[in-house]
Parts: C-alpha cells; sequence; structure tokens
C-alpha cells in the first residue's frame, strides 16, 4: 500500500509506526513548507525537531518539487535548483546551533543565493498567484455564469477535453509556440501520454477551481501549497491529510480520481490495528 503524506501529516511523523507492507513517502514540498514556516525562534525550535525527526525516520522522500515533477513528466528542459536548496537547506537547519544562527545561513546555487527569506518568499508567491488567480475570477463570474457551471453534468469525455486543453496551454506557455505541429510540442504531448503521471492533478486542477466559481468559494490563504501537493497523487492508494481543503473534494470529483483522502487520524488508527496484530 502506498501512502503519500502531505506536510500537516509530515509533522506528526514521531507518531508513525512504519510496515514493510506500506510504502509512506512525502515529498521536498512538505520539507519546504515546514522550512518556510521558520519565522520565530518558537517556530524553529518546533520546526528544527520536525526535521530532525523526519531525518531519523524510515520516510521516504521524493526530492522533487511540484514545477520539476511537472516538467519531467513532459520531458521539458530544465535547469532547477529549488529541489537541492530544500536538501540542503533541511541539512543545514538540522545542524544549526540556535536560532540566529540559522538566520545566517546562506549559499548560492544555479547563482541564486539561497536563505531562510528565499524561503519565505517563495513560500508567499506560490499562494498568492493561487489566491489571486481564483478570487478575481470568482469576483468576475456573473450569476448566470455560476448557474451555467453548477449545471454542468461532469462525465469523462468532457474531463478529457478540458485535460487536453490544459495540457496543450502549459505547454505552448513553456514551450513559447502556438503551433501543435512544433515537433517539441508533439514529443512532449507523447512523453506524457506513454505514463500519464499528472492525471489526478489536472483533473482535480480542472474541477477544483470550477467548483470555487460556481459555488462562489473564495481560496485560501495556503490553497496554492494544497494544489502542489496533488502533483505527487500519481500510482498511490493513500493521501494522507487532514487539511480542510482535501475534505471539501465532493464524491463528485473523488470517483475520478484512482486514489483515495484519508485523515490522519484514520490513518494513525490502521497503522495502529496493523501494530496490535503484529505484537
Amino acid at each position: 500500500m502506498k501512502c503519500y503524506l502531505d506536510t500537516n501529516a509530515v509533522r506528526q511523523i514521531s507518531k508513525i509506526k512504519f510496515f514493510n507492507e506500506y510504502s509512506i513517502f512525502t515529498s521536498a514540498l512538505s520539507i519546504f513548507e515546514i522550512i518556510s514556516g521558520i519565522n520565530t525562534e518558537k517556530e524553529y525550535i518546533k520546526r528544527k525537531n520536525i526535521l530532525h525527526a523526519i531525518e531519523k525516520s524510515d520516510l521516504t522522500i521524493l526530492w522533487e518539487l511540484p514545477r520539476l515533477t511537472v516538467i519531467k513528466s513532459f520531458n521539458l528542459p530544465f535547469n532547477e535548483t529549488d529541489t537541492e536548496a530544500t536538501k540542503i537547506m533541511m541539512n543545514k537547519i538540522i545542524s544549526s546551533s540556535d536560532y540566529n544562527d540559522m538566520l545566517k545561513i546562506r549559499f548560492n546555487l544555479g547563482g541564486e543565493d539561497y536563505t531562510i527569506e528565499t524561503f519565505h518568499s517563495h513560500d508567499e508567491d506560490i499562494n498568492k498567484i493561487t489566491f489571486d488567480t481564483i478570487n478575481n475570477a470568482i469576483q468576475n463570474t456573473t450569476p448566470i455564469e455560476r448557474k451555467k457551471l453548477r449545471d454542468i453534468d461532469l462525465d469523462p469525455s468532457l474531463i478529457q477535453l478540458n485535460k487536453e486543453i490544459l495540457i496543450r496551454n502549459f505547454l505552448m506557455n513553456n514551450l513559447n509556440t502556438n503551433s501543435v505541429d512544433n515537433p517539441y510540442y508533439l514529443k512532449a504531448v507523447e512523453t506524457y501520454f506513454q505514463n500519464q503521471q499528472l492525471d489526478n492533478f489536472f483533473i482535480l486542477a480542472i474541477l477544483l477551481p470550477n467548483k470555487s466559481l460556481a459555488e462562489g468559494l473564495n481560496a485560501g490563504s495556503n490553497d496554492g501549497m494544497d494544489y502542489q501537493h496533488l502533483v505527487f497523487t500519481h500510482n498511490i492508494d493513500y493521501f494522507v491529510s487532514d487539511d480542510k481543503f482535501y475534505k471539501r473534494i465532493p464524491n463528485n470529483i473523488n470517483e475520478y480520481l484512482d486514489f483515495n483522502f484519508i485523515s490522519f487520524s484514520d490513518f494513525y488508527s490502521e497503522l495502529n490495528s496493523k501494530s496490535n496484530k503484529t505484537s
């Protein structure tokens, strides 16, 4: 059984018991969020302890941030240093002696200087883009348009069409082309459909904003990160999280996904039950 832990689940890593039957992992995004939340001495102590517990645990870390995973799924050229910077920063924070020592951490990768402020800034930018995009769209959606969105009947062909449009727009933007006959575009599309690694993410990236528009549900301040965790839902059984964002996903959307959301408390209970059976 393969289980992905989002950030709030990873923060409870000390409670988790590991068994061979369970492949439990997280991504560099969870590590990034733990780091970017260090903004006081109190948070430094708490989060340094979490990072240290992660390092000592059997938790598998997929050292990829969402953009790297997306780009790799299309085999696009990339020069990304944020993932490696996240790993380096984690190690440096664990090795730091105190909060002031952590504030002095600075290193350079690919011509970019990384400090704790770099992580704060990247976190704010990611969340701001989603927050502004969805909330501005809600403000510009009329009651008639909202009703039309609510009345749409979901079906696989409609989802497939919207997925192909989303992929087309993403590739045209990244490859700086307006032609679907561009050889790099065609190669990227061919590569993607060999594994379709992001299908769950694309389905949710299409349907969840539409649900927000239809119901006038404004985006939360951290929704950008919540969306990004969904990049890592390929070939998993459970997505473990207590975040309210995922609890809002209705059954008519969940039925198009090939994994299940589970709360940390239910996941923890399942592991405890497994432990009792083996003891």
